[in-house]
């Protein structure tokens, strides 16, 4: 009897001790098999290291993480105080507020009142743009711009009755900053002069235009044989003038020289590079210019261009001319001329 029960208590302590392993918590008995195999992984690891460090290079255990399967997201960072600080900055380089204050005055130096002056202002920062407006000088010739912003300014002066000096005038002003150089910085105490030329009564004068053609081309001087220019009836021949020859090597030969000679034998020629070529000088004419030209030497040329006055005749008549000619071709010749003895060559 006592037998049975003892069996039967057995059992029951069995059957409880079966139920409790059934319902136990899973992770502490995975924990505890990842703890052995570390254990015996790090042991592993560190015999085989030892064991193989001599023979050959150990394997790179595999990363702890798995590569991602899927890109990860990308982040734009927000633009910083400093980047649009910097942006700012590289801005008013390029866009500037504009200011311009400017004086128009005559050939006497004496303001011109009613000029127009147009503006024309740029911005080089895109959609890049161009504005235009204009305004006139006060009687003291001043006028002004203002309450505008851009990158440079062009201005241009006229007014009817009178030339632009274009050799003097400067109608072009940055406002950018760049490295190395200052932008233009307006000064009302200074204002920049612009400079106009009164239109005179002008004189009905002798030209080359003949025909379509305002030259006159002259071909075939080679050989140092002369030909004469008649301004009156704008002829090249036996009479005028003008006398003209010029030596230069045919087609095909070596270049090493050339010459080209002009003469006035009864008058003669003044230099002249004026913008406004209106007043012949009274004296100082040369009858004849000579031109020689040498390979190898400092004055070599291939082509010449000058611009003279000129004076031939008794009673002295005045003109002025402009001649081009060169090794490889014949001379141009484009003139004018006052026929009634006056100095005055301004056209009407």
């Amino acid at each position: 009897m006592k037998t049975r029960v003892y069996l039967a208590i057995l059992g029951v302590l069995c059957l409880g001790l079966i139920l409790m392993w059934l319902l136990r918590p899973k992770g502490q008995e995975d924990a505890a098999t990842a703890s052995a195999q570390d254990s015996d992984g790090q042991h592993s690891n560190m015999h085989g290291a030892s064991a193989n460090s001599i023979s050959s290079p150990v394997a790179r255990p595999i990363a702890l993480s798995e590569p991602q399967t899927t890109a990860p997201k990308r982040i734009t960072p927000e633009p910083s105080e400093s980047s649009g600080a910097g942006f700012e900055a590289w801005k008013q380089k390029i866009l500037r507020p504009i200011e311009f204050y400017g004086k128009v005055v005559d050939e006497n130096e004496q303001p011109v009142e009613g000029a127009s002056v147009s503006f024309s202002y740029n911005q080089f920062i895109p959609p890049e743009r161009s504005f235009e407006t204009n305004t006139v000088t006060d009687q003291n010739g001043l006028f002004s711009l203002s309450g505008v912003v851009g990158s440079t300014l062009g201005v241009h002066v006229e007014k009817a009755g009178y030339y632009s000096a274009k050799s003097v005038n400067q109608n072009h002003f940055d406002y950018m900053k760049h490295s190395g150089s200052a932008p233009f910085f307006p000064d009302s105490r200074y204002p920049v002069v612009f400079h106009l030329r009164k239109k005179g009564s002008g004189a009905e004068l002798i030209t080359s235009q003949h025909g379509m053609s305002p030259e006159i081309e002259i071909s075939g001087l080679f050989d140092g044989s002369t030909v004469r220019v008649n301004f009156f009836n704008q002829t090249v021949g036996h009479e005028g003038q003008l006398e003209l020859s010029s030596v230069k090597p045919r087609a095909g030969q070596q270049p090493t020289g050339w010459s080209f000679r002009m003469s006035i034998p009864d008058g003669g020629f003044v230099e002249q590079n004026d913008e406004f070529p209106f007043e012949a000088p009274e004296s100082g004419y040369n009858p004849t210019l000579e031109f020689d030209f040498r390979a190898g030497t400092t004055n070599w040329t291939e082509n010449l261009h000058k611009r003279y006055y000129i004076v031939f005749g008794q009673p002295p008549k005045y003109g002025r001319i402009d001649v081009e000619t060169g090794i490889h071709r014949g001379v141009s010749l484009s003139y004018a001329i006052n026929r009634d003895g006056s100095r005055n060559l301004e056209p009407k």
